[in-house]
């Protein structure tokens, strides 16, 4: 029985990894047509990193010796210490803040199916939005409107929905095309 069981497992595996060579991979909403996800990129991992260490570094220096770096600053002896001591707290912040963007950042993204788009938006604006996401998964009929919004590298996908939600979804790879992916589809129904 258990060799049955073991068997019948592993050809169902086979037939699934020749679906996903083949790009017959369907779940219940279709096709996959395409996904705005990528992998973590080498180059922003390093730069988060050395970011962390090198905020780390500062505010210890800064932290050491707050009244020299304050009086720098300020030239003045009555304030120089509070001065020092509050940039050395913003150097940890920028630390953490490196370190957090490199283990929680590309989360968000989008996967657009046959019948519906799925994926992880970010809830919110700024800092905590950034790091809070929910999963989400609408129809082509229930989106009223995509767009494209932000500036420079931190544009993102905005879908909204005939009930009133919204939808963020931060994205670098695959954003236009899935923008006009998604305004094709909900033209069409």
């Amino acid at each position: 029985m258990l060799k049955y069981i073991h068997t019948n497992f592993l050809v169902k595996m086979q037939s699934v990894l020749n679906w996903r060579k083949e790009g017959k991979m369907e779940n219940r909403n279709g096709k996959l047509i395409m996904s705005t996800k990528g992998a973590k990129s080498i180059v922003g991992i390093v730069a988060g990193v050395v970011l962390c260490l090198f905020g780390l570094v500062a505010s210890f220096l800064v932290l050491d010796k707050p009244r020299q770096i304050g009086y720098e600053i300020t030239h003045s002896y009555k304030d120089a210490e509070s001065v020092g001591t509050i940039i050395g707290i913003a150097l940890i912040a920028l630390s953490l803040f490196a370190l957090l963007s490199v283990l929680l950042g590309g989360r968000s993204h989008a996967n657009l199916y046959e019948n519906c788009v799925e994926g992880t938006a970010v809830k919110g604006n700024g800092l905590i939005g950034y790091f809070n996401v929910e999963k989400f998964s609408v129809p082509y009929s229930k989106i009223s409107a995509v767009s494209e919004e932000g500036f420079g590298g931190n544009k993102s996908i905005v879908i909204r929905t005939k009930d009133g939600l919204s939808y963020k979804v931060i994205a670098a790879k695959n954003r236009k095309e899935a923008v006009e992916a998604i305004r094709s589809r909900i033209n069409d129904n």
